[in-house]
């Protein structure tokens, strides 16, 4: 069953009527929140990555800026 699945499962079945119901409810409650966590830490993981590359992209074209406005000659 997919995550996509347990969700709804778990929308259609919000009053459990039976302790069997109640108790596939709350696997598949816990199964989306330990989903929901590793995505969180993943999503986390790749916010940093990209933070790590826009900081080095910015300085190199604040580097490349200084570069293209340095006169070729020193004027005479």
């Amino acid at each position: 069953m997919t995550i996509k699945e347990k969700m709804g499962f778990i929308m259609d079945n919000e009053s459990p009527t039976t302790f069997k119901q109640a108790k596939e409810l709350a696997k598949h409650q816990w199964d989306v929140i330990v989903y929901l966590m590793d995505q969180k830490k993943e999503t986390f993981a790749m916010y940093k990555e990209l933070e790590d590359h826009h900081i080095k992209l910015q300085a190199f074209v604040q580097k490349q800026m200084i570069e293209d406005h340095k006169p070729d000659k020193l004027p005479n």
